[in-house]
């Protein structure tokens, strides 16, 4: 698993207001649950906020039968629309 070449902005701003919410935490006086309390939910986000630019190791099927989400997810159905195709009610291509 890697991480999205273009989250890099992101990532550095978010591990940034991390770090520094965190050392305002550790540097506050209250009492030690309500400054653990509080850093958890920081730290949950911002691993959220890192597992959504994860780039998972894929690997590729060989059955040509199958059919390949072009992202996380998974397939709930395919089939045919009764309605006339978006090219075709746009005028494009």
């Amino acid at each position: 698993m890697g991480i999205h070449r273009e989250a890099a902005p992101t990532l550095l701003l978010a591990s940034a207001l991390l770090c520094f919410a965190l050392f305002g935490l550790s540097v506050w006086e209250a009492p030690l649950f309500l400054r653990i309390a509080l850093a958890l939910p920081l730290l949950v986000i911002w691993t959220i906020v890192v597992l959504f630019f994860r780039v998972p190791h894929r690997s590729p099927t060989r059955d040509e039968a199958a059919v390949v989400a072009p992202a996380d997810g998974k397939v709930v159905a395919i089939e045919k629309c009764a309605s006339k195709s978006i090219w075709a009610m746009t005028g494009s291509r």
